[in-house]
């Protein structure tokens, strides 16, 4: 079920990175609270997918840290959820 997708958007305006990533469903319940420092959802593949509960922390810091926005959308448990974060682009001078 993982998928990575990537998409230039807004040109115009300076441009935006869209990246997505589709994993395993979590709640809803679950989705303001996955983005704090050593939050981890209990569910049957916690043994398989061992961490501190640092990933998405570090993401939402790194995105934010750059002018973009994080979020994550999903169907349900098992149903897949997608995390997307928009990065801005800068035009021309490095």
């Amino acid at each position: 079920m993982d998928k990575f997708e990537a998409e230039l958007v807004d040109v115009e305006n300076g441009g935006l990175l869209k990246n997505s990533l589709t994993i395993i469903g979590i709640a809803a319940e679950h989705h303001e609270k996955i983005f704090d420092p050593f939050y981890q959802v209990q569910s049957g593949m916690r043994d398989k997918t061992p961490g501190a509960g640092l990933g998405l922390n570090l993401s939402r810091q790194i995105v934010e840290m750059h002018g973009g926005p994080i979020g994550v959308e999903s169907a349900g448990v098992g149903q897949g959820s997608r995390f997307s974060f928009l990065l801005p682009l800068q035009s021309g001078k490095t």
